[in-house]
């Protein structure tokens, strides 16, 4: 069975203008793999990055590549389960919104791809589907620290989405505010399967998952959501405090196929 995954790092403590090889990132799916389809976010983090072959020292390129905001990964590459994914960037360059005392690092890079495993499928839906889309009004009414003067940050909220017409399988997510595809990074998401399991490493920038955003992304393979499953996320507001424009609305569309019986 293959299952719709991000490994998240963070390179927010890195520092500006160094470069730095050897960069390890756990491949944490015991018993299984991580199919490697994607890398999102290097425009954010550094001018280029390095990969090491799966199991090997020897990297995916003679010299570091610069990818831009996304780069295919074909064919996917495949790391075991507890081995590790090692990477190189070249001139750190973190995307930074200045907020007092405490900025807003936005510098995330993004491995998507899917688990790979032996476990059995889930069971095939009925074989009628119709596409169908689930919309979402987010309410963002809390900023990224709980005030200026401590840096505590703002913990993310836990959102349900009921299904309540019959299996649904997600393909995309769309993420606008006020009829416009959000671009900026207002907040982080993370999403969960049907079982609440986790979807991703960590928190996710909106933009590598929004479809309508420029990166025109998507899953691969679909998220599978049984009929009567509510569709769980988590949302972390990247506001920052001295934004005097609250609450902030958007719309997320959650989009698909909608499986009945004939």
């Amino acid at each position: 069975m293959e299952r719709s995954f991000t490994y998240i790092y963070d390179a927010s403590g890195m520092t500006d203008g160094s470069s730095l090889n050897g960069i390890s990132l756990p491949i944490q799916q015991q018993g299984s793999r991580f199919s490697l389809r994607r890398v999102v976010g290097l425009d954010k983090v550094a001018t280029a990055i390095n990969i090491q072959r799966p199991g090997s020292n020897l990297n995916l390129a003679s010299a570091p590549v610069r990818m831009g905001a996304q780069c295919l990964i074909s064919p996917p590459l495949e790391w075991e389960g507890n081995h590790t994914l090692t990477f190189g960037l070249s001139n750190v360059q973190r995307s930074v919104t200045l907020c007092g005392g405490f900025p807003i690092y936005n510098s995330v890079l993004g491995f998507q791809g899917a688990v790979v495993d032996n476990t059995p499928s889930p069971s095939e839906p009925p074989d009628t589907a119709v596409a169908f889309q689930f919309t979402f009004p987010l309410v963002l009414d809390w900023y990224r620290y709980v005030d200026l003067l401590s840096g505590a940050k703002n913990p993310p909220r836990t959102f349900r989405l009921p299904m309540d017409y019959g299996h649904f399988t997600l393909n995309r997510i769309a993420i606008s505010k006020v009829g416009v595809p959000l671009n900026s990074e207002d907040f982080f998401i993370r999403l969960y399967d049907s079982q609440d399991g986790a979807l991703s490493s960590g928190m996710v920038p909106q933009s590598f998952y929004n479809s309508a955003s420029s990166l025109r992304s998507g899953f691969w393979p679909p998220i599978h959501y049984p009929a009567t499953r509510a569709l769980k996320f988590d949302v972390e507001s990247r506001i920052c405090n001295l934004d005097g424009v609250m609450p902030k609305t958007y719309q997320i569309s959650f989009g698909g196929l909608l499986w009945s019986k004939r």
